[in-house]
């Protein structure tokens, strides 16, 4: 059995906070064939991580809050470097909470294209709310869904990929993520899947997978197989492209569900590409794709040379 890989990524810390901790759990994550590891803040060893993890990306969660463009656009070019290359940056209000978004992101675009290196991080972005949705078609590479039932999703999807088409952009080079919540092989009577708080699904039922509010996390608690089994499920019924794994249970999920997921041919390759972007979009996709924003020559008033693709 055999299906397409997945963007697998992990939003955990290590139980020991010190760089020691953060560097192990860069090297558990890399060897294990994660893609990207999302960081609330850039306040830990992220060089020596990217060293110990040679093919794992770091997507900082990095709210614009109180933020200048200039500052931001400074981190992500930082985290670009200590990476060679395997930054994303997750912008978790954006959209939602700031009125000079376009504004914004014009500048943090043309301050990474321009600086040295493989130019602005791979986009990640929130698909909560219409307006995010509104804005993600307009500038993200890497969708975070949380409808309340998979065919909210499902809608959410085509409208997305509607809107970016309308906007000029490659619409296929959209991926959408969901963010789960894994234990595995927990002490319970039944393996269950959990929709939202009091909604569970066993074995042999239909649940849809429901987000818990603005987080859109829907939770799993199994041994390996059904837990491999409801994320295909989650996959199919919600179209989705991957998922953010958050669990209480990492060395369980890393030791018996990745073997799995492999088997079934959801991991990806690990020659696939230096570069986060490339990993995700294969050998040579070290940019932008030249139809997004960042990589026109106006955009927001700002004027600057095309970037080479």
């Amino acid at each position: 059995m055999s299906g397409t890989p997945w963007l697998l990524g992990a939003s955990v810390a290590p139980a020991d906070r010190t760089p020691q901790g953060w560097i192990g759990l860069a090297r558990r994550l890399g060897e294990a064939g994660f893609d990207a590891l999302v960081l609330s803040d850039a306040d830990v060893p992220i060089a020596e991580m990217a060293a110990v993890a040679p093919r794992l990306g770091f997507v900082l969660s990095a709210s614009v809050a109180g933020v200048a463009p200039e500052q931001l656009a400074a981190t992500l070019t930082t985290l670009s470097a200590q990476t060679a290359g395997r930054a994303g940056w997750f912008a978790p209000d954006l959209a939602q909470d700031h009125a000079g978004a376009e504004d914004f992101a014009a500048t943090v675009y043309k301050l990474c294209e321009d600086a040295p290196g493989s130019g602005t991080p791979v986009l990640f972005h929130p698909a909560f709310s219409r307006a995010e949705q509104d804005f993600a078609a307009r500038h993200a590479e890497i969708l975070h869904l949380a409808g309340e039932t998979a065919a909210a999703n499902r809608w959410a999807v085509e409208r997305i990929r509607e809107l970016a088409a309308d906007h000029g952009r490659r619409a296929s080079g959209l991926r959408f993520v969901m963010a789960v919540d894994v234990a595995v092989d927990v002490a319970v009577d039944v393996a269950v899947s959990v929709a939202v708080p009091g909604e569970v699904a066993v074995p042999g039922e239909t649940a849809v997978a429901k987000g818990a509010g603005r987080s859109g996390e829907a939770a799993i608690a199994g041994d390996p197989v059904f837990v491999a089994d409801e994320l295909q499920r989650l996959a199919r019924e919600n179209r989705l492209d991957g998922f953010v794994i958050t669990s209480p249970t990492l060395d369980a999920f890393i030791d018996q569900v990745i073997p799995e997921l492999r088997a079934r041919g959801r991991m990806r390759d690990a020659d696939t590409g230096p570069t986060l972007r490339e990993r995700i979009y294969g050998s040579g996709n070290l940019r932008l794709d030249p139809s997004h924003p960042a990589r026109r020559s106006a955009f927001i008033g700002i004027r600057r040379p095309s970037c080479p693709d």
